[in-house]
């Protein structure tokens, strides 16, 4: 709704005069960011400028009148405004371009932690959602962070514990595959090497949205978990009974992973160098989790149920079938 003209009259007047009270200061620094002519939506056409100059003349000579003074000439009058417009509106042009330069948002700055092969890394986000990052895994986010947004990418594997924040949602972007929750705790693991992202909860609600089901996110439940492939672009939901957070604790959790990806996993996580023909492990997928196991009870257990054996010699173990 446009303002006042003649409450806008007299907040100039007082102001030019220095005698603008606070109430008239906040709504003439309001009115004048309200003309921000940077802002090619409110420029001022030709007819608005002349009925402003007519409002400043007669507001001029209506002052003069009440103090008994006779007005000036128009054109002396116009002559002084113009002297004075030149003043101003160098000093506007300076300020305009002050503004421009010191206003331009500044560049997007991204903070990443990482997390090593070795330990995991636990911290908080500054909206205070907590977050438990596994090794070799990273998570990102921008300055932006808790304030239009709450979005954070991540590659490898992480728990998150969400603040709850009903205006602005959380997102983990992992992937290509967007979980969406407000307040909750879930597991997101995306290890582009393994070709399968997955997301586990076990608090609360999650909708996660991948480029097979952007139309209608598959939402979760505590106890589901999501398994998406990028290459195929297939997604499949289930139920999971076993410690999605076994890893925390120094353990694996597995979820219907085929067995040659659990290997790569247990390789890199206690540094063996297991040899296997991928060829004969197709078909064979493992669900399970281990807490704090050692290597060899591990492999033990997971290539029993497989009718599978291994042999280690010089630090290299090799699967026998």
């Amino acid at each position: 709704m446009p303002p006042d003209n003649k409450l806008l009259d007299r907040i100039l007047r007082n102001f030019i005069g220095r005698k603008s009270n606070q109430t008239e200061d906040t709504l003439f620094w309001k009115w004048f960011w309200h003309l921000d002519a940077r802002d090619p939506a409110k420029t001022t056409t030709d007819h608005e400028k002349q009925a402003i100059a007519q409002r400043v003349w007669l507001n001029v000579a209506t002052e003069a009148a009440a103090q008994g003074r006779r007005p000036q000439p128009k054109t002396a009058l116009l002559q002084r405004i113009a002297a004075a417009a030149v003043l101003c509106g160098a000093l506007l042009i300076g300020l305009m371009f002050f503004l421009q330069r010191t206003s331009q948002p500044a560049p997007e700055k991204w903070t990443t932690i990482y997390a090593d092969g070795h330990s995991l890394r636990k911290f908080y986000l500054p909206d205070s959602t907590q977050v438990t990052l596994d090794a070799n895994s990273s998570l990102s986010y921008s300055s932006g962070y808790n304030m239009a947004n709450r979005t954070v990418t991540l590659t490898g594997q992480a728990r998150f514990e969400v603040h709850r924040d009903s205006l602005r949602p959380f997102i983990v972007d992992a992937g290509g595959v967007a979980t969406r929750a407000l307040g909750t705790v879930f597991n997101v693991e995306n290890r582009p090497e393994e070709g399968e992202i997955r997301v586990a909860l076990t608090e609360g609600k999650v909708a996660v949205t991948t480029a097979a089901n952007r139309n209608n996110p598959d939402v979760l439940l505590p106890g589901q978990i999501l398994l998406y492939k990028p290459a195929t672009q297939q997604t499949r939901k289930a139920d999971f009974s076993n410690d999605a957070y076994a890893w925390i604790n120094g353990g694996l959790s597995f979820y219907s992973m085929p067995l040659a990806d659990v290997l790569e996993k247990i390789s890199k996580k206690y540094g063996l160098q297991i040899k296997y023909d991928k060829n004969r492990l197709t078909g064979k997928s493992v669900t399970a989790s281990f807490d704090r196991a050692d290597w060899r009870q591990m492999l033990d257990n997971l290539l029993y149920l497989h009718d599978i054996h291994y042999t280690v010699k010089n630090n290299v173990i090799t699967l026998r079938y």
